[in-house]
């Protein structure tokens, strides 16, 4: 006890209070560091920032100027150079939350005139009730395949624990909302504008054609993350029907052999306006992509068959998935699925959440023109 004192003594008590609730991570990890020095010098330039004439090496006497490096990595240097303007606001925007947090919790403690461990431990901790055994029973139903074994009894203190954590979490991030709103806290602290692919929006689409958000989608039919990512687009179009227009763009990777004939299938499938049910096809569960199952589903799905064949024979379409993966290349894209939204690179099969918060900033900033 006597070392969770001495830290609240010195301002930090966030996340040590918090560890028995299982708070944010973002609260904790930010909580944990100590209170940074004032300091009234203004932030440090990226380092290593260079002008253009500024001579970076000697070749006979004559000065070669920074311009002649920059140029053919320009693209890298501003991708470089955004995400360590990233990293710096997390790193302000932490200690931010950080100040805030303590502050609001210490106004509560000073108001109930309690410390603010006993503010914590009467006020807050107090407030978490104890699990109903109806709802231990149903944890232990959910996660018996993961317990292997221990009987409900056994696992009655762990899930308990497990249990009070979640709920704790739930009202320690309601609790922070709602005094924010109580005390006016407004986050004056600007994020730096992402970094941005030029990038063409070419290929099959679905939404409006003038939609204000546009997600580019570089993905592989042998890709099983890309079929999280269909789930999660879809879920976009529906949500934010007019307002997001996906572009499907593709990139086979190399060590799915089965890949470049499906990218194949799925562009001879668009000459004939039947891309996009060829592409639920086969990112459906247990889809076969060998050329005889592409040409079955084709016909399936009611394209001309003999068309759809030569299309795919012949390799008519291989020269449009080359340009699509040189695309994918120069801007950046490794591996599948890759999202680039309004230019802005999300790389995996991001959540519906994360990809929301980009989309919801995008509209934002078309709104302000």
């Amino acid at each position: 006890m006597t070392a969770l004192r001495s830290t609240i003594l010195q301002g930090v008590l966030v996340p040590v209070l918090l560890c028995s609730v299982g708070v944010p991570a973002a609260f904790a990890a930010s909580a944990a560091r100590p209170p940074a020095k004032k300091a009234n010098a203004a932030p440090p330039a990226i380092p290593g920032q260079l002008e253009p004439g500024a001579p970076v090496a000697i070749i006979d006497g004559q000065p070669v100027p920074y311009s002649e490096i920059a140029a053919p990595i320009a693209q890298e240097l501003r991708r470089a150079e955004a995400e360590y303007q990233k990293q710096v606001y997390e790193l302000r925007r932490g200690a931010l939350d950080q100040l805030v947090v303590n502050r609001l919790l210490e106004a509560e403690a000073k108001k109930a005139g309690k410390t603010m461990m006993e503010w914590w431990e009467q006020d807050f901790m107090a407030s978490i009730p104890e699990p109903t055994e109806q709802a231990l029973k149903k944890a232990y139903d959910d996660a018996k395949d993961q317990l292997q074994g221990p009987s409900f009894d056994q696992a009655r203190d762990g899930l308990r624990d497990a249990l009070r954590r979640r709920e704790g979490q739930g009202r320690f991030a309601l609790l922070v909302r709602e005094l924010s709103e109580k005390h006016g806290v407004r986050t004056l602290l600007a994020a730096p504008e992402p970094f941005r692919v030029a990038m063409e929006a070419r290929g099959p689409s679905r939404g409006k054609e003038a939609a204000p958000v546009t997600i580019v989608e570089f993905a592989d039919f042998q890709c099983p993350f890309c079929t999280r990512a269909r789930e999660t687009l879809d879920q976009v179009l529906k949500v934010y029907d007019g307002k997001v227009r996906v572009v499907y763009r593709q990139f086979p990777l190399p060590f799915h052999p089965l890949a470049e004939k499906a990218a194949e299938a799925g562009l001879c499938a668009a000459d004939q306006g039947k891309f996009w049910e060829l592409h639920d096809r086969l990112f459906s569960s247990g889809a076969k992509l060998e050329v005889t199952d592409l040409k079955a589903a084709a016909r399936e799905l009611g394209v001309d068959g003999a068309k759809f064949d030569t299309c795919l024979d012949a390799g008519s379409k291989r020269a449009a998935v080359e340009d699509d993966l040189r695309a994918g290349r120069a801007a950046g894209v490794q591996g599948t699925p890759a999202l680039f939204v309004n230019g802005v690179f999300l790389n995996g099969a991001v959540p519906f959440d994360e990809l929301k918060a980009v989309i919801d900033r995008e509209l934002e900033r078309g709104d302000r023109g």
